[in-house]
């Protein structure tokens, strides 16, 4: 094939098109990692909160099941159980009862270990952080029948409250409003709202 000036001035002209569409292509690869990059950036932190309330609701059905476990375990054997909470340490636990699904061994949950360092604890059944179900499955404080009472797990700013009735012993859990800080009072009980669970 014989080269006329026309073929001879195209043909360096297609390299130069071939080099700069590459060029082009790199620069749309790198600005579409760079997009990836900040929707992952955004979205990880909102992933990572969203797994921490669903972790912090699963311990806080945990703990009601618990409940009504130490409930029906005080009916079926006819005595009193049962079941204290520690804030300090972050746990609740029974010495007159074993886990459900471990016999022989008493049941103890550790939020810190078993779900999450960040989970706090709060209780108050009438200004202490003891309930006892007596053999009828009834909650008492001491030789009175509860009048009011509940624990409170929390994480940052996220609340789950774990009810236990006067009277029925029907033990519920609600989701409370978030709060504007992490600090959660033993002191004081949940106001009624918050989405029930």
């Amino acid at each position: 094939m014989r080269r006329t000036p026309l073929l001879e001035a195209i043909i360096p002209l297609a390299g130069h098109i071939r080099r700069s569409r590459a060029a082009i292509s790199f620069i749309e690869v790198t600005i579409v990692i760079l997009i990836i990059g900040l929707l992952a950036a955004v979205s990880v932190p909102r992933f990572a909160e969203a797994a921490r309330i669903t972790q912090l609701q699963a311990a806080s059905q945990t703990l009601a099941e618990h409940a009504r476990y130490l409930q029906a375990t005080a009916i079926n054997e006819g005595r009193s159980i049962s079941l204290v909470f520690d804030a300090d340490r972050d746990r609740y636990y029974s010495t007159d009862a074993d886990m459900p699904e471990q016999p022989g061994r008493p049941l103890e949950v550790r939020l810190a270990s078993q779900y999450d360092a960040t989970f706090q604890l709060s209780a108050n059944f009438d200004s202490t952080a003891t309930v006892t179900f007596d053999f009828e499955g009834v909650p008492r404080v001491g030789s009175k029948p509860l009048g009011r009472g509940e624990a409170i797990l929390a994480s940052g700013k996220h609340r789950f409250a774990v009810g236990i009735e006067t009277g029925t012993g029907r033990v519920s859990v609600t989701r409370l409003a978030a709060q504007s800080d992490s600090i959660v009072s033993s002191e004081t009980p949940s106001e009624a709202s918050g989405e029930s669970l």
